[in-house]
């Protein structure tokens, strides 16, 4: 299990007074840690203070902090890192496109701040990119949300399916994409289910897959989808049809393609 800890970032926006749902679904009374937690201080009767740990609720997933401590599985992890890798890979040439894991959307309008922290984004139209930076803030900096991706777990499945999809639409997030691991193996089998935003509504609506269940992704160009019988979780570039690769899928192809071209020169010299 590994924490997932978040950065802070901010959308001014005078817009209406979002409802988000406080009903915790999924708590378990017998586990108080069920969500993670937080470090706070605490004051005693004394004036003394010592550091606690504080139990997270439903709320807070829809809300976290900085520094908040969220478990994750091994599968959860895995399927992060690797969709982060290749997008990362993807557009690296291109500076205004950022790509981050566990970065706080925030929304702060009167009378209320919140904002999910989603386990892929990438950004387009980012002034900047590597710059660091401790958030990323919406309406002082420019960007766009093109893609949303959330890894489903039990205990966070009512929030990405449900909760977070009203969230995302105030975000105008393009596209956001659910994956539900169904097995016990980072590889699979997956479950996939999209939205997009209707342009005349501004809300996520359900995307309609292909017949092999693949989505296309309009705002990145890109198509998701698993392999057979919904094993392995890929990406493909929808005009080429080439799948996305990680750094080290693309350093192990180019010493291929080195070592193949050095065979090939030593043949020629070789007259063989």
């Amino acid at each position: 299990m590994t924490p997932a800890r978040y950065c802070g970032c901010m959308r001014r926006t005078t817009s209406q007074s979002l409802e988000l749902p406080r009903v915790e679904d999924g708590d378990d009374p017998s586990d108080p840690y069920y969500y993670g937690f937080r470090y706070a201080y605490e004051t005693s009767a004394d004036g003394s203070r010592k550091l606690v740990q504080v139990p997270l609720t439903y709320a807070d997933l829809l809300d976290p902090r900085e520094d908040d401590f969220i478990a994750e599985s091994t599968i959860h992890y895995q399927l992060i890192h690797d969709l982060n890798d290749m997008l990362r890979h993807r557009y690296r040439d291109q500076a205004a496109t950022a790509v981050w894991s566990n970065l706080k959307l925030n929304i702060v309008i009167p009378g209320l701040t919140t904002g999910p922290g989603p386990d892929v984004c990438v950004i387009d139209g980012v002034e900047d990119r590597d710059r660091q930076r401790k958030s990323f803030r919406f309406g002082e900096e420019p960007g766009t949300i093109r893609l949303v991706i959330e890894v489903v777990s039990e205990r966070s499945r009512v929030k990405d399916t449900r909760d977070l999809l009203k969230v995302f639409s105030r975000l105008e997030v393009e596209e956001y994409v659910a994956v539900f691991p169904e097995g016990s193996y980072a590889s699979g089998p997956f479950e996939l289910k999209g939205w997009r935003l209707g342009k005349a509504t501004g809300r996520l609506r359900p995307l309609r897959p292909a017949a092999d269940g693949r989505l296309h992704l309009r705002a990145t160009n890109l198509v998701i989808g698993t392999g057979e019988d919904g094993w392995g979780l890929y990406l493909w570039d929808a005009v080429t049809g080439e799948r996305l690769k990680t750094p080290e899928e693309a350093r192990i192809e180019a010493e291929r393609r080195a070592l193949a071209a050095e065979a090939e020169l030593e043949r020629l010299r070789s007259g063989r």
